[in-house]
């Protein structure tokens, strides 16, 4: 019991803030906390990690969402998508202006983002809030085992 309030007294720290409730056009409703400062704490460390890695950050902002804050993972994934663009647009410049972008190979690439991405985007939003979060700890758990075994 000592245990289980412990766990639930650092997860409303974390979790603490504005209440919020969000429906989903398909009707799904969810209710979760956000703390706005450590949410703006992350952000840092997420633009940091993605100017350093070259990871727009999505790897770590989504389970920081999911796990951290209880935002559902379909609203997570949404909000990772919009802020990468961000993280994105200002890596993009350093790099380009540091001469460090061979537009050969990401030009092609970038065109396929984009059709992967709406395609995506549009099967996030009919699939279940749990076949999501499966989908992405499956795909975080192949690259991190890729990383490691590399």
């Amino acid at each position: 019991a000592m245990q289980r309030r412990i766990r639930k007294d650092a997860a409303g720290l974390l979790k603490g803030g504005e209440r919020r409730t969000k429906t989903l056009r398909n009707g799904a409703t969810f209710r979760y906390h956000v703390n706005m400062p450590l949410l703006g704490a992350f952000g840092v460390l997420k633009g940091f990690f993605a100017g350093l890695t070259g990871i727009a950050g999505g790897s770590l902002l989504g389970p920081f969402l999911i796990l951290v804050m209880g935002i559902p993972v379909t609203v997570a994934t949404a909000t990772t998508l919009f802020s990468i663009v961000f993280t994105s647009a200002s890596g993009t410049l350093s790099n380009a202006f540091g001469g460090r972008i061979v537009f050969e190979y990401a030009i092609p690439m970038a065109l396929g983002v984009v059709v992967g991405a709406l395609l995506g985007a549009r099967l996030a939003g009919r699939a279940r809030n749990d076949v999501v979060r499966w989908v992405l700890a499956v795909v975080l758990l192949a690259v991190a085992l890729k990383m490691i075994l590399y």
